[in-house]
């Protein structure tokens, strides 16, 4: 067998995660024993993942869980946020261009590439996030999942946006004490807490949520579930809340949600309109609605 195989992978900084998968494979094939494989891996490095580890103290190198503290370090170099993966990838695919001893037909190959790689970026960013986000204003979503009911700051601003002077005087805020751990497992303390009116089955009811800074409309938990008397009917999209039927919208990624307010009278604005008659709106024959840039295209600040 060569011995090629003991040798740790080349990092390439543009593939960081696949070459994480490749060392954890590296490290079962190796008879490089744990406390040696840091070592020989920093001497595989090159530019500045290389200096990045020649800042760390040798003895966290030099140690049984010295890969660990050698991957963690360059986590700190490489990972990055998905906003920021989103631009670099779009970047590079602007500013790409042909090294002058690449053939024609290796030069469409790589620029394909480069093209593909900033269009899956951008386009699950932005249908992750202004998807969900655009089908589920003045909604809330059945999380059976939630530990306790929390929607996202741009979710109530909007919601706010659709209430009545009236209605906003019923509102009642609180301190936020608790933390939310989402996806990507982050944890992200409440801002605040807040009390809405709310209309569910055209019953007007009151709805307590934590507000965190996260694009995410509102979730009902199983527990507020429970207390609305909830029993969903997969087989038709309806429920039962609060002893009446009601028909449950769905999302394009799937999740069941239910309107919570009744529309005001200003039904031209797309704004105020119930999601139903909002989506209505988009494919009737008024052609495209104009809705707020904070709406359209939700985003981290």
């Amino acid at each position: 067998m060569s011995s090629r195989i003991f040798e740790p992978p080349q990092l390439n900084p543009e593939f960081y995660d696949s070459w994480k998968r490749e060392i954890e494979l590296w490290k079962i094939a190796t008879n490089i024993p744990p406390s040696k494989q840091a070592p020989a891996v920093f001497l595989s490095l090159t530019g500045q993942s290389r200096a990045a580890v020649l800042e760390m103290d040798i003895s966290l190198l030099n140690a049984e869980e010295g890969m660990d503290n050698l991957v963690e370090k360059l986590d700190t170099l490489f990972l990055q946020d998905k906003n920021q993966s989103a631009f670099i990838s779009y970047k590079n695919f602007e500013s790409y261009q042909r090294e002058p001893n690449t053939s024609i037909n290796d030069y469409l190959i790589q620029f394909d590439s480069c093209e593909d790689i900033a269009n899956i970026v951008l386009l699950n960013r932005r249908e992750s996030e202004n998807s969900l986000f655009g089908e589920t204003i003045n909604c809330a979503i059945l999380d059976s999942g939630a530990s306790a009911k929390v929607c996202g700051k741009k979710w109530l601003d909007c919601f706010l946006e659709t209430l009545s002077e009236d209605s906003k005087k019923d509102i009642l805020y609180d301190e936020g004490t608790k933390y939310f751990k989402f996806g990507d497992g982050m944890k992200i303390k409440s801002l605040q807490k807040v009390t809405l009116p709310c209309v569910i089955a055209k019953m007007n009811i009151k709805i307590m949520s934590d507000v965190v800074d996260a694009d995410i409309p509102l979730l009902l938990s199983k527990m507020a579930m429970k207390r609305a008397q909830t029993t969903l009917n997969f087989n038709d999209d309806t429920a039962e809340m609060f002893g009446k039927k009601i028909r449950l919208l769905c999302t394009t990624s799937g999740h069941y949600h239910i309107p919570i307010s009744t529309p005001p009278p200003d039904r031209d604005n797309p704004l105020m309109m119930s999601p139903e008659n909002f989506h209505q709106h988009k494919k009737g024959k008024r052609g495209s609605v104009n809705i707020p840039s904070h709406l359209s295209c939700p985003r981290k600040e």
